[in-house]
């Protein structure tokens, strides 16, 4: 696995204690911009580990309404994760928005 594409996702798992075993499945507040506002969904979150990455899946999350994927790997997206922030997924270094912003719902 790239470490370097890894890392922060890793964080975000360690710092909020996310991991059961081999799991990784939580219930999260989903936040992301659509059309100059600001909208959240709650839903459940797996997190699945192969050998040269991490892909993040949105279990109930309403694609056809907002249009955004339910699935973002290390590979495609950029994952950053600063403790006691929000997880925020952008689509480029270059982007100026996050595409999500993700809190376990324990902690919101």
């Amino acid at each position: 696995m790239n470490t370097s594409r890894t890392e922060q996702l890793e964080n975000f798992i360690a710092c909020h204690k996310l991991r059961n075993g081999g799991l990784i499945v939580f219930k999260a507040v989903v936040s992301f911009f659509k059309k100059d506002s600001l909208k959240k969904n709650t839903s459940e979150i797996e997190v699945i580990t192969l050998p040269h990455e991490m892909v993040l899946y949105l279990e109930e999350f309403f694609a056809e309404e907002y249009q955004i994927p339910e699935m973002y790997c290390t590979t495609e997206f950029e994952f950053r994760y600063t403790s006691g922030n929000a997880l925020e997924i952008w689509s480029s270094k270059d982007s100026t928005t996050p595409l999500l912003f993700i809190v376990p719902e324990n902690e919101n």
